[in-house]
């Protein structure tokens, strides 16, 4: 069981200060010595406001259920230092995205507001904490919880002119100007705007124009390592980065703080030049049959640093289960795969993603009932390994029923409701989130209905 996979133009994305300019504004208590949530204007009158003043907008985007929006009022907006930082450069105001019969007369007004928020910025989780500059153009998006340092760091960065400024970057780009700027251009594309086509054509510009002149000693530098992570499909075997990558990981590792991000990089890129590239066109294969064993020489060769064979195999899997569909060939693939893991009864997540979430795919979607047993002997060595998580007893459950063996699925199926209510029951709960799954699941089994997705 698995829960929660040429440019034509495009649209300049702006705060429209027409938005929400008859709403009065939302019903946020403000708090002593903290941040001073606007409460007297409409979103458009607030955008007037900044543009005369020459100040900068924070918008909290938040809804009442969210848990880290309740600890930024409590921790990050209460804060004396957040206050004094906000105050002088910023209007602030709180935007609430759900609705529910307790709100006042002041929250519905601005229901039209929210909504109009929610689509144009693309809002997917909470809080979002927009900033925009003084001429109402959205600059940065930030996502999530921040403590009040990191919080006073983005004000700092909205306030920074590469960054207030990126909209006029971006119209110099459109009329030719190419310079370093494009590095800071492309994120703010992508992430901000969320445009990937454009992001991607400027970081391309940015990197054949301006990364790949540079040395080793000026490409091994924390911002050039985080703009190649965003754009990592930028990466190939011809350029410095790689170089780097392969030849000292260490270092790089070192530079980018984070351990095995140098050898990823290169895996990556020798996927997309010697499988991808060589097998794949348009999301189709290109030749019947393969030549793997051509194409593992050929990358042990050319990369001996990189586990040539592990490469293969992973490229394999996705190849016959999105590519060339052949759940026969998948399964042999996965089976290898699976040979050479070593799974230990740890808690970790390799258990589930080597073995419990291949089952799952297979009891889902496959109906050949070889493939199925298969899949059936990798859910029960899931379960050898982790007797007790219900998830893996509810794929293996599913898997008997799915091979006709009703009455020990319907049995095992009932062995994930009791452990989960135990589960729920240590921790003060009643109902979870696999609560109605798992019953409805059991219900299907014994009317002898289909579990699986029927299409």
């Amino acid at each position: 069981m698995i829960k929660g996979n040429i440019i034509i133009g495009f649209l300049i994305l702006t705060a429209n200060c027409g938005i929400g300019q008859k709403t009065a504004s939302p019903p946020v208590t403000n708090v002593a010595n903290g941040v001073q949530f606007e409460r007297s204007m409409s979103w458009d009158q607030i955008c007037q406001k900044a543009n005369e003043e020459g100040k900068f907008i924070f918008a909290d985007v938040y809804a009442t259920w969210c848990g880290p929006c309740k600890l930024m009022d409590r921790d990050v907006y209460s804060d004396g230092k957040v206050g004094d930082e906000m105050t002088s450069k910023f209007i602030a105001v709180k935007i609430q995205a759900d609705s529910s019969s307790a709100d006042d007369l002041l929250t519905r007004t601005w229901y039209p507001t929210a909504q109009d928020f929610i689509r144009k910025y693309r809002i997917k989780g909470y809080p979002t904490l927009l900033f925009f500059n003084p001429q109402g153009q959205l600059i940065n998006e930030e996502l999530g919880y921040r403590n009040a340092s990191n919080f006073i760091q983005l004000l700092h960065a909205a306030q920074n002119p590469g960054q207030a400024n990126i909209h006029a970057l971006l119209d110099d780009y459109w009329h030719g100007k190419r310079d370093t700027s494009m590095g800071k251009l492309a994120l703010f594309v992508k992430k901000v705007m969320g445009n990937k086509l454009l992001a991607d054509s400027i970081a391309h510009d940015y990197k054949v124009n301006y990364l790949d002149g540079q040395s080793e000693e000026q490409l091994c530098t924390k911002d050039r390592l985080d703009f190649i992570d965003e754009f990592s499909n930028l990466i190939t075997p011809l350029d410095g980065f790689f170089s780097l990558c392969y030849k000292q990981p260490e270092r790089i590792d070192q530079a980018k703080g984070e351990k095995g991000w140098a050898r990823r990089q290169v895996d990556q890129a020798v996927v997309r030049t010697e499988l991808k590239n060589r097998f794949i066109a348009n999301g189709h294969y290109i030749f019947e049959r393969p030549d793997w064993k051509e194409a593992l020489t050929a990358i042990r060769i050319k990369y001996p640093a990189v586990n040539a064979k592990a490469l293969l195999v992973d490229f394999q899997i996705q190849y016959y289960r999105n590519v060339d569909l052949n759940w026969k060939a998948w399964a042999k693939f996965q089976q290898e795969k699976i040979n050479a893991s070593s799974l230990k009864a740890d808690g970790s997540l390799m258990v589930f993603y080597t073995l419990n979430l291949p089952a799952w795919d297979a009891f889902q979607h496959c109906g050949d009932k070889k493939v199925l047993r298969i899949a059936l002997r990798w859910s029960e060595k899931s379960l050898q390994l982790d007797k007790r998580n219900v998830q893996f007893i509810d794929t293996h459950a599913n898997l008997l029923y799915k091979l006709g063996r009703v009455s020990e699925a319907i049995a095992e199926e009932q062995v994930a409701i009791d452990h989960y209510a135990e589960i729920l029951d240590k921790a003060g709960l009643k109902k979870g989130p696999f609560t109605d799954v798992f019953f409805t699941t059991r219900d299907k089994m014994i009317q002898k209905a289909p579990t699986w997705p029927l299409n």
